[in-house]
């Protein structure tokens, strides 16, 4: 209900001893309510496949970053310190099954508010009822099982790493999730003149999949703006915009970005059309396609535009500084120069002065 700053319901006396009018004016009121209902649902698009599998891949990141918080966080020079964190995963572990048990109506809930944000958060309509709403929740709670056993062989020293807990998930929930794991081979987007989408370098890895990756740090960077009290709906917008800047340059090591990659970036940013994940014309289609279409310049972004995915990318990267990952900010000083054009409005030709000025124009009395 963030339309209407999280009231749930609203109360308005009609005045009215008359009950037949009374009546009346509840019906005229009713119609009003709904086609005010039916606009705001316009605005919104149901939730599909694809929609579940992006939802899936962020939470499937944020849990890897809970297991790996979990292991920095004990003691593991000592073997009691490994034991009671094993202990307490293997507490968690029983009271979330035990939850699943007795308590699974309530559990459902719990999962339904959590994903009823991250919808609105998207300006997805949420239908608890749809097979798909269902269907992602279920998919929710695999992974809160399945998170338990990722730190257990994190805190067991398997030597897992992240791109092998990305499969495990992907088998568990039964969806083609993290393709490129499955295929690293490819890496060019369009046919020929094949240019790769990732600047290759010889400081520049395909692919880290670890700590340092950028999904990682952007997991934790927008953590950090949530404790801090940023939204979730602007949360949810900055984390396409680094996600997108992930889909064109690669999951690479975030200390090694350099400006060549924003540069890079930013060329294909200017073959994108604005909205691109929102708009019904093009949400199905991906960087690749998007780039074969050869958008005219109306329909591909403004400069403005992609100076203001910049700027969140930069405050990303001024954050990669502080925390020591970045010795420099790549994103700094590569927006586009544009100048602010002037709107001058133009003067009231003599005619339209005698239509604006004429007593005839206003009501007796206005005047």
């Amino acid at each position: 209900m963030e339309h209407f700053g999280g009231m749930k319901e609203f109360r308005l006396s009609l005045k009215c001893a008359i009950k037949t009018r009374a009546t009346k004016t509840t019906k005229i009121l009713e119609r009003k309510v709904l086609r005010l209902y039916e606009s705001i649902r316009q605005g919104m698009k149901s939730l599909d496949i694809e929609d579940i599998k992006e939802i899936l891949r962020v939470e499937i990141r944020k849990q890897i970053l809970h297991a790996h918080h979990v292991y920095e966080g004990t003691n593991r020079w000592s073997e009691s310190g490994v034991s009671q964190s094993l202990d307490s995963v293997q507490l968690k572990e029983s009271n979330l099954k035990d939850k699943l048990e007795t308590t699974f109506r309530s559990y459902q809930g719990e999962i339904d508010s959590k994903l009823e944000e991250i919808l609105t958060s998207l300006d997805i309509e949420v239908d608890k009822k749809s097979v798909d709403f269902k269907k992602l929740r279920n998919k929710f709670i695999d992974l809160y099982v399945l998170r338990y056993e990722w730190i257990k062989d994190l805190l067991n020293e398997s030597d897992k790493t992240e791109s092998d807990f990305k499969l495990n998930a992907q088998q568990k929930l039964g969806l083609d999730l993290f393709p490129e794991l499955m295929n690293p081979i490819i890496e060019n987007f369009v046919p020929e003149p094949k240019e790769p989408y990732l600047v290759k370098t010889d400081s520049t890895p395909k692919s880290t999949a670890g700590l340092g990756s950028l999904s990682s740090n952007i997991e934790t960077f927008f953590e950090r703006k949530r404790i801090e009290g940023k939204s979730i709906k602007e949360i949810g917008s900055d984390r396409t915009i680094a996600e997108d800047f992930i889909e064109i340059v690669g999951d690479i090591d975030f200390s090694r970005v350099t400006k060549k990659e924003v540069s890079h970036y930013i060329d294909i940013q200017t073959k994108l059309p604005t909205n691109r994940k929102k708009s019904p014309k093009y949400r199905d289609s991906n960087i690749q396609q998007l780039v074969e279409m050869n958008l005219s310049d109306k329909e591909t972004q403004t400069p403005q535009n992609i100076n203001k995915k910049l700027t969140k990318l930069t405050a990303f990267g001024n954050w990669g500084v502080r925390q020591g990952i970045l010795t420099s900010n790549p994103f700094s000083g590569m927006k586009f120069s544009v100048k602010k054009q002037s709107r001058s409005r133009k003067p009231f030709t003599p005619e339209e002065l005698k239509k604006i000025l004429h007593p005839e124009s206003y009501p007796k009395g206005s005047l």
